[in-house]
């Protein structure tokens, strides 16, 4: 698990949601500077459940970052070669 999803996760699970959601607004922003949709479209929704309080939703979210994280890396590092 990379650093940013052990994090999140870690807020998650000390229930701060409100820190959850200000990093995923955060990470929506940059992903869209940077074209990764995916990753984007993650942190928008994770952003909203935060703030509707929708937790079981976070929790699915948050488990997907790893992932998600992992392939943004792979595209990036596919287009600085």
């Amino acid at each position: 698990m990379n650093h940013l999803s052990a994090a999140l996760v870690d807020l998650g699970l000390r229930g701060q949601w409100q820190d959850v959601a200000r990093h995923a607004h955060a990470i929506q922003g940059m992903a869209g500077n940077l074209g990764l949709t995916r990753l984007q479209a993650l942190s928008q929704s994770l952003d909203e459940a935060c703030r509707t309080g929708a937790e079981a939703e976070m929790h699915r979210l948050i488990g997907s970052f790893d992932t998600v994280i992992r392939d943004a890396c792979a595209v990036l590092e596919k287009v600085l070669q």
